[in-house]
């Protein structure tokens, strides 16, 4: 399936949103693909990151 979430998250003193579109098996899955793609292109760890939202589409 794929899923759109969405939410924000802290880089330094800068906050930023995100709504990322992924193929998962669930949302929590699609949760954890998220969180590793933006602590992996930004730098942020998991504890900075807000998930407001997660859709399947």
């Amino acid at each position: 399936m794929r899923f759109e979430v969405t939410g924000s998250f802290r880089m330094g003193r800068v906050e930023g949103e995100f709504s990322k579109q992924v193929d998962a098996v669930s949302e929590n899955h699609a949760v954890e693909t998220v969180c590793s793609l933006l602590g992996s292109e930004h730098r942020v760890s998991r504890g900075q990151i807000v998930v407001e939202s997660v859709e399947p589409l």
